[in-house]
């Protein structure tokens, strides 16, 4: 079984006290245990990419809008899955560069909403990103 390492760069975009989040439609397969969870936008980065450059591509792929990294979160997680594919996770705190900028997802979404961190927390999320999330809003790295 081949073993792969990804860098996956993270957006953690806040509007007010809110959070978007996306559900997920598995690639592969409906099937699959990822697929309907809420997600936080983003994705692998590519070779020869900066983080910041990767993280403005995938949202723009996802959500077809222009972000503004305020900061990059300072704990950098990880995840083993099936024992194969090793995520290393690098989130930035982001927001909408135009808030009236309407979000046309791509096919890797069903649906998107704004979340409060509360409403984060009861949702049928992926793993991390509760987390993910309290660290934004622990106002380590609070948008001016």
């Amino acid at each position: 079984m081949k073993r792969t390492i990804k860098i996956v760069v993270i957006g953690i975009i806040k509007k007010q006290n809110l959070y978007l989040l996306t559900k997920r439609r598995d690639k592969k397969s409906t099937k699959s245990p990822y697929h309907g969870l809420w997600q936080l936008p983003g994705g692998e980065l590519e070779f020869g990419e900066s983080v910041t450059h990767a993280l403005t591509r995938e949202i723009q792929e996802e959500l077809g809008i222009q972000i503004e990294v305020v900061s990059i979160l300072p704990t950098i997680r990880h995840q083993v899955r099936n024992n194969s594919w090793h995520g290393v996770f690098i989130c930035f705190l982001c927001r909408m560069r135009n808030e009236k900028e309407p979000i046309k997802l791509n096919h890797e979404a069903s649906e998107f909403n704004w979340f409060t961190l509360d409403q984060v927390r009861k949702l049928n999320k992926l793993y991390l990103t509760d987390q993910m999330v309290e660290e934004a809003e622990s106002g380590v790295n609070q948008p001016r």
